[in-house]
Protein backbone atom coordinates (compact mmCIF):
# COMPACT_ATOMS: atom_id res chain seq x y z
CA UNK A 1 0.00 0.00 0.00
CA UNK A 2 1.27 3.54 -0.73
CA UNK A 3 0.21 6.64 1.04
CA UNK A 4 -0.03 10.35 -0.17
CA UNK A 5 1.89 12.01 2.28
CA UNK A 6 0.70 16.38 1.59
CA UNK A 7 2.48 19.41 3.53
CA UNK A 8 2.21 22.43 2.63
CA UNK A 9 4.86 25.21 3.16
CA UNK A 10 4.82 29.31 2.73
CA UNK A 11 7.50 32.11 3.22
CA UNK A 12 9.12 31.60 7.04
CA UNK A 13 9.04 27.77 6.01
CA UNK A 14 11.43 27.61 3.14
CA UNK A 15 14.25 26.96 5.79
CA UNK A 16 12.54 23.71 6.96
CA UNK A 17 12.39 22.29 4.09
CA UNK A 18 16.13 19.89 4.53
CA UNK A 19 15.04 18.70 7.61
CA UNK A 20 11.44 17.93 6.76
CA UNK A 21 12.82 15.72 4.17
CA UNK A 22 15.23 14.21 6.23
CA UNK A 23 12.14 12.78 8.32
CA UNK A 24 10.36 11.59 5.72
CA UNK A 25 13.68 9.56 4.81
CA UNK A 26 12.95 7.85 7.84
CA UNK A 27 9.69 6.43 6.52
CA UNK A 28 10.04 2.66 5.83
CA UNK A 29 6.60 2.22 3.89
CA UNK A 30 5.82 3.25 0.47
CA UNK A 31 4.76 6.83 0.06
CA UNK A 32 4.15 9.69 -2.27
CA UNK A 33 5.58 13.42 -0.74
CA UNK A 34 3.54 15.80 -2.08
CA UNK A 35 4.60 19.45 -1.25
CA UNK A 36 2.50 22.77 -1.99
CA UNK A 37 4.89 25.58 -2.36
CA UNK A 38 2.64 28.92 -1.11
CA UNK A 39 5.25 31.71 -1.29
CA UNK A 40 4.93 34.73 -2.18
CA UNK A 41 8.92 35.19 -2.71
CA UNK A 42 9.64 32.48 -5.52
CA UNK A 43 12.76 33.81 -6.29
CA UNK A 44 14.70 30.99 -5.34
CA UNK A 45 13.60 27.97 -7.23
CA UNK A 46 12.86 24.51 -6.01
CA UNK A 47 12.38 22.15 -8.55
CA UNK A 48 15.65 20.73 -8.59
CA UNK A 49 15.73 20.49 -4.53
CA UNK A 50 12.03 18.74 -5.12
CA UNK A 51 12.56 16.88 -8.53
CA UNK A 52 11.37 13.28 -6.94
CA UNK A 53 8.55 14.58 -5.03
CA UNK A 54 5.10 15.94 -6.52
CA UNK A 55 5.72 19.94 -6.56
CA UNK A 56 2.91 21.93 -6.90
CA UNK A 57 2.74 25.70 -6.92
CA UNK A 58 -1.16 26.52 -6.79
CA UNK A 59 -1.51 30.45 -8.42
CA UNK A 60 -2.21 31.72 -5.20
CA UNK A 61 -1.82 30.85 -1.58
CA UNK A 62 -5.58 29.85 -0.62
CA UNK A 63 -4.59 29.20 3.31
CA UNK A 64 -4.08 26.28 4.63
CA UNK A 65 -7.42 24.31 4.61
CA UNK A 66 -8.01 25.28 0.71
CA UNK A 67 -3.99 24.10 0.33
CA UNK A 68 -4.50 21.03 1.71
CA UNK A 69 -7.57 20.54 -0.11
CA UNK A 70 -5.58 21.32 -3.51
CA UNK A 71 -3.14 18.63 -2.63
CA UNK A 72 -6.22 16.30 -2.31
CA UNK A 73 -7.32 17.14 -5.82
CA UNK A 74 -3.57 16.24 -7.08
CA UNK A 75 -2.95 12.70 -5.68
CA UNK A 76 -4.42 9.45 -6.38
CA UNK A 77 -3.97 7.08 -3.41
CA UNK A 78 -6.63 5.50 -1.27
CA UNK A 79 -5.42 7.06 1.74
CA UNK A 80 -3.66 10.58 2.85
CA UNK A 81 -1.73 11.98 5.72
CA UNK A 82 -1.71 15.23 6.50
CA UNK A 83 1.42 17.03 7.94
CA UNK A 84 3.09 19.94 8.74
CA UNK A 85 6.84 21.18 7.47
CA UNK A 86 7.82 22.50 11.20
CA UNK A 87 6.88 19.55 13.09
CA UNK A 88 8.74 15.54 12.97
CA UNK A 89 7.88 12.44 11.45
CA UNK A 90 8.47 9.25 13.26
CA UNK A 91 8.76 6.16 10.99
CA UNK A 92 5.93 3.26 12.08
CA UNK A 93 4.33 0.22 10.57
CA UNK A 94 1.69 0.93 8.36
CA UNK A 95 -1.54 -1.26 10.13
CA UNK A 96 -4.63 -0.02 7.72
CA UNK A 97 -6.92 -2.40 5.84
CA UNK A 98 -8.84 -1.30 2.56
CA UNK A 99 -12.28 -0.39 4.32
CA UNK A 100 -11.42 1.67 7.17
CA UNK A 101 -12.08 4.90 7.00
CA UNK A 102 -10.14 6.55 9.28
CA UNK A 103 -6.72 5.33 11.64
CA UNK A 104 -5.77 7.28 14.20
CA UNK A 105 -2.45 7.35 16.36
CA UNK A 106 -0.52 8.70 19.13
CA UNK A 107 1.95 11.59 18.66
CA UNK A 108 4.51 13.53 20.80
CA UNK A 109 4.19 17.44 21.56
CA UNK A 110 7.38 19.42 21.87
CA UNK A 111 7.38 22.75 23.74
CA UNK A 112 10.41 24.33 22.45
CA UNK A 113 10.29 27.25 24.56
CA UNK A 114 10.61 24.83 27.59
CA UNK A 115 12.04 21.93 25.96
CA UNK A 116 9.72 19.80 27.12
CA UNK A 117 8.07 16.70 25.55
CA UNK A 118 4.52 15.25 26.48
CA UNK A 119 2.59 12.54 24.90
CA UNK A 120 -0.83 12.30 23.50
CA UNK A 121 -1.88 8.52 24.68
CA UNK A 122 -5.42 8.42 23.54
CA UNK A 123 -4.96 5.52 21.41
CA UNK A 124 -4.39 3.50 23.91
CA UNK A 125 -5.87 -0.14 22.12
CA UNK A 126 -5.13 -1.38 18.73
CA UNK A 127 -8.60 -1.81 17.50
CA UNK A 128 -11.51 -0.66 15.18
CA UNK A 129 -14.51 1.18 16.21
CA UNK A 130 -17.96 1.22 14.47
CA UNK A 131 -19.60 4.45 14.26
CA UNK A 132 -23.81 4.76 15.29
CA UNK A 133 -24.78 7.96 15.23
CA UNK A 134 -27.86 6.56 16.83
CA UNK A 135 -26.02 4.83 19.97
CA UNK A 136 -24.84 8.22 22.86
CA UNK A 137 -21.57 5.71 23.29
CA UNK A 138 -20.07 5.81 20.09
CA UNK A 139 -20.51 9.48 19.83
CA UNK A 140 -18.74 10.07 22.57
CA UNK A 141 -15.82 7.73 21.22
CA UNK A 142 -16.07 10.04 17.80
CA UNK A 143 -15.95 13.29 20.18
CA UNK A 144 -13.02 12.16 22.09
CA UNK A 145 -11.01 11.04 19.30
CA UNK A 146 -11.85 13.34 16.56
CA UNK A 147 -11.80 16.20 18.49
CA UNK A 148 -9.28 19.01 19.85
CA UNK A 149 -5.99 17.30 17.65
CA UNK A 150 -4.27 18.68 14.64
CA UNK A 151 -4.67 15.99 11.56
CA UNK A 152 -1.97 15.26 11.50
CA UNK A 153 -2.26 11.33 13.38
CA UNK A 154 -4.88 10.48 11.29
CA UNK A 155 -4.54 9.08 7.76
CA UNK A 156 -7.48 9.49 5.64
CA UNK A 157 -9.49 6.92 2.98
CA UNK A 158 -9.45 9.13 0.01
CA UNK A 159 -13.19 8.12 -0.88
CA UNK A 160 -14.37 9.24 2.54
CA UNK A 161 -12.92 12.20 2.44
CA UNK A 162 -14.20 13.07 -1.17
CA UNK A 163 -17.87 13.14 0.28
CA UNK A 164 -16.52 15.35 3.39
CA UNK A 165 -14.79 17.55 0.74
CA UNK A 166 -17.72 17.64 -1.54
CA UNK A 167 -19.93 18.88 0.89
CA UNK A 168 -17.77 21.86 1.92
CA UNK A 169 -17.69 25.40 0.25
CA UNK A 170 -14.78 26.62 -1.07
CA UNK A 171 -13.18 28.74 1.82
CA UNK A 172 -10.05 30.61 1.14
CA UNK A 173 -7.62 31.90 4.12
CA UNK A 174 -9.69 30.01 6.41
CA UNK A 175 -7.42 29.12 9.48
CA UNK A 176 -9.51 29.22 12.50
CA UNK A 177 -9.33 25.73 13.89
CA UNK A 178 -9.25 24.39 10.37
CA UNK A 179 -7.89 20.99 11.46
CA UNK A 180 -10.97 20.84 13.88
CA UNK A 181 -13.59 21.42 11.51
CA UNK A 182 -12.35 19.37 8.76
CA UNK A 183 -12.29 16.35 11.69
CA UNK A 184 -15.65 17.05 12.69
CA UNK A 185 -16.96 17.23 9.52
CA UNK A 186 -15.75 14.29 8.23
CA UNK A 187 -16.50 12.41 11.56
CA UNK A 188 -20.27 12.05 9.80
CA UNK A 189 -19.25 10.41 6.96
CA UNK A 190 -17.24 7.75 8.42
CA UNK A 191 -18.61 4.67 9.62
CA UNK A 192 -15.31 3.08 10.89
CA UNK A 193 -12.20 4.41 13.06
CA UNK A 194 -9.18 2.65 14.08
CA UNK A 195 -6.94 3.22 16.82
CA UNK A 196 -3.22 2.59 16.86
CA UNK A 197 -0.56 2.65 19.44
CA UNK A 198 2.16 3.55 17.55
CA UNK A 199 3.43 6.96 17.93
CA UNK A 200 4.29 8.78 14.05
CA UNK A 201 4.31 12.25 14.92
CA UNK A 202 5.47 15.14 17.21
CA UNK A 203 3.68 18.54 17.24
CA UNK A 204 6.46 21.05 17.75
CA UNK A 205 4.73 23.69 19.43
CA UNK A 206 5.63 27.17 21.17
CA UNK A 207 4.19 28.42 24.07
CA UNK A 208 3.72 32.23 23.50
CA UNK A 209 1.92 30.81 20.40
CA UNK A 210 -0.15 28.47 22.38
CA UNK A 211 -1.27 30.85 24.80
CA UNK A 212 -1.46 34.09 22.56
CA UNK A 213 -2.68 33.07 19.26
CA UNK A 214 -4.31 30.24 20.04
CA UNK A 215 -6.47 32.15 22.79
CA UNK A 216 -7.00 35.05 20.00
CA UNK A 217 -7.81 31.99 17.46
CA UNK A 218 -10.53 30.48 19.79
CA UNK A 219 -11.85 34.47 20.46
CA UNK A 220 -12.15 34.68 16.68
CA UNK A 221 -13.84 31.29 16.59
CA UNK A 222 -16.65 31.78 19.36
CA UNK A 223 -17.07 35.61 18.02
CA UNK A 224 -18.19 33.90 14.72
CA UNK A 225 -20.82 31.95 16.12
CA UNK A 226 -22.20 34.56 18.08
CA UNK A 227 -21.96 37.42 15.30
CA UNK A 228 -25.21 37.50 12.66
CA UNK A 229 -22.91 39.33 10.40
CA UNK A 230 -20.61 36.92 9.51
CA UNK A 231 -18.90 36.48 5.97
CA UNK A 232 -21.04 34.72 4.07
CA UNK A 233 -18.30 32.09 3.55
CA UNK A 234 -17.58 31.29 7.70
CA UNK A 235 -21.64 31.63 7.77
CA UNK A 236 -21.49 28.64 5.22
CA UNK A 237 -19.47 26.54 7.58
CA UNK A 238 -20.72 27.14 10.71
CA UNK A 239 -23.86 26.07 9.29
CA UNK A 240 -22.61 22.91 8.36
CA UNK A 241 -21.23 22.07 11.78
CA UNK A 242 -24.73 23.09 13.72
CA UNK A 243 -27.07 21.87 11.13
CA UNK A 244 -25.38 18.28 11.44
CA UNK A 245 -24.78 18.93 15.48
CA UNK A 246 -29.01 19.76 15.64
CA UNK A 247 -29.49 16.59 13.17
CA UNK A 248 -27.78 14.03 15.63
CA UNK A 249 -30.26 15.35 18.82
Amino acid sequence: MTIDIIVCFCDKDYTLIDRFLSYIKRLTFDYRLTLIDNRVDKSIDLHEKLANYNYLIPEKDRGLFESRRYGFEHTNNDFIWFVDIDDEIFDFKLNIQPNDDIVLYNFKVHDLNKDIIGNNERCYTNRIYKIDPNNDSQVGYVNYYFMHDGVWNKIFNRKTLKKCYDSIPFLENFFIYEDLFLEKHFSYFATTFRTDTQYIYQWNMTTTYEIKDHMEDGEKFYSLIANPKLKKEYRKYLDLIYIQLDSEN
